[in-house]
């Protein structure tokens, strides 16, 4: 990782805008020890904002040697940031997405995504799969109920009704699950009503 402090990266990221040190960018950061051992003696860059105008990431150049004007760089710098900033918004929330997908697969707990109105599992994920021993196509052909080994409940069916026509928000059910064996096997359910999309 790389410490902005005391850096011209940080005042870059403190101005909002290209900032440039022509000649004197080892003298104006003496912290900066990545600069001698680069031997960086001219630096210029620009911001990378997203759509909402946060600051993400930075774009610069680096020179060797003094560069008598840098008005130029820091012009091209401004145009080449216009699209790095929106893709790397887009980069952003596929890492965030990839994360999301992973934690929903990777979960010690089983995690089951149900449709309010066909009341069928849209995905489970893999510690559910592999407790249950049913695919996943499989499991989309069903619902909560051809898992629970008390369909005798008509409590639960009314509990699990109210959730899905939108009468309550969440709910806890002590239930048991029947997997592709026959067996049973005890389990705590915490059901969550989202709305997505609209």
């Amino acid at each position: 990782e790389y410490a902005l402090e005391g850096t011209p990266c940080a005042d870059v990221t403190q101005a909002g805008r290209a900032c440039a040190w022509s000649a004197d960018v080892q003298e104006s950061f003496p912290c900066d020890v990545l600069l001698v051992d680069m031997g960086v003696h001219a630096y210029a860059g620009v911001p990378l904002h997203d759509g909402a105008g946060r600051p993400r990431g930075l774009l610069n150049v680096l020179f060797k040697r003094p560069q008598p004007d840098l008005h130029r760089a820091c012009l091209l710098l401004e145009i080449f940031a216009l699209w790095p900033g929106s893709d790397l918004e887009q980069r952003l929330l596929e890492v965030q997405a990839d994360r999301a997908v992973h934690l929903f697969e990777h979960s010690r707990n089983e995690i089951f995504i149900i449709d309010a109105k066909s009341r069928r599992f849209m995905h489970v994920n893999q510690p559910a799969r592999a407790n249950l021993g049913y695919s996943l196509d499989q499991l989309r052909r069903m619902t909560p109920l051809d898992l629970r080994a008390d369909k005798g409940r008509p409590e639960l069916g009314e509990t699990m009704r109210a959730l899905f026509a939108g009468e309550t928000s969440s709910l806890e059910l002590r239930t048991a699950h029947i997997p592709a064996d026959g067996s049973t096997y005890p389990c705590t359910i915490n059901v969550q009503r989202l709305e997505v999309g609209g």
